[in-house]
């Protein structure tokens, strides 16, 4: 088994501070007001709504990510103040 170096977060955590879990509101709050409106029209479709909100949610993540890959190639975050990022 392997431990992580003390100070430095594992892996799992800095991918999991990198998908900037604070933004991922921005990303639920429009699905949420679409499934709201939908509902007073009639019944919704379950797994079209989990499927609205796993894709809203993995395209936040995903534009996180590239944002932080073009910050790298560009060397903006050399001189970073705050969390890790991947």
């Amino acid at each position: 088994m392997t431990h992580a170096t003390p100070g430095r977060p594992s892996a799992l955590r800095i991918w999991w501070l990198a998908a900037r879990p604070k933004t991922l509101g921005a990303a639920m709050a429009p699905v949420l007001l679409g499934t709201a409106l939908a509902a007073v029209e009639g019944p919704l479709h379950l797994p079209s709504v989990l499927l609205c909100f796993a894709g809203a949610l993995l395209l936040q993540i995903g534009t996180n990510y590239c944002n932080d890959l073009a910050d790298f190639l560009k060397g903006t975050d050399k001189d970073r103040i705050g969390p890790i990022r991947a």
